[in-house]
């Protein structure tokens, strides 16, 4: 027990450590695959972005499933950071159909080809929200051949410590204005 007053000090974390989220897709709580996710404020309020292959369980090109089971998910439990608690993870559960198909919203152009995704939260008790900014009134970000890029997320359901996200380090290997 703490001597009164003792604080006890908070460890340092990089904000995007707590902003990817690990994503469990699953059909009728049967896991299918994991995936990584964030959160982005609308003004009609927080949603989760993803890809549109991680949420249909299909390859955005072919329509093919992925999942070896034949089954595609209805619901995907999002890893949540607790409220006022760093370091404090549990799951929420969110509906991915409802009676007039998929809950969430696609380019409105390229649709699956665009391969992400917003689906609006719903189950938010307790949950701390580290949103992303949309880049409304952001600065410009410019990235070019050799500058160096940060993925953070779970590839494969890889977890840093707890549900902190794992961070891979790469470079821009080509042109990002050339349609190649």
């Amino acid at each position: 027990v703490l001597p009164p007053k003792t604080r006890v000090p908070m460890p340092t974390v990089a904000l995007q450590s707590v902003q990817s989220l690990l994503l469990t897709m699953q059909y009728k709580g049967q896991p299918l695959g994991t995936g990584t996710g964030f959160v982005a404020q609308t003004g009609k309020g927080p949603v989760l972005i993803t890809n549109w292959h991680n949420l249909a369980g299909r390859l955005p090109d072919t329509n093919a499933i992925l999942s070896p089971t034949g089954l595609v998910p209805d619901e995907v439990v999002i890893i949540h950071n607790h409220l006022n608690k760093l370091g404090e993870w549990f799951g929420v559960t969110e509906k991915l159909v409802g009676a007039n198909g998929p809950l969430w919203h696609e380019h409105p152009v390229l649709k699956q080809q665009a391969d992400f995704v917003a689906l609006p939260l719903s189950g938010l008790n307790d949950v701390h929200l580290h949103p992303y900014s949309l880049g409304v009134g952001d600065p410009q970000i410019r990235c070019g051949p050799a500058d160096v890029v940060s993925v953070i997320g779970f590839p494969f359901g890889l977890q840093a410590g707890g549900s902190f996200a794992v961070w891979s380090t790469g470079f821009i290997a080509s042109e990002p204005d050339i349609d190649f």
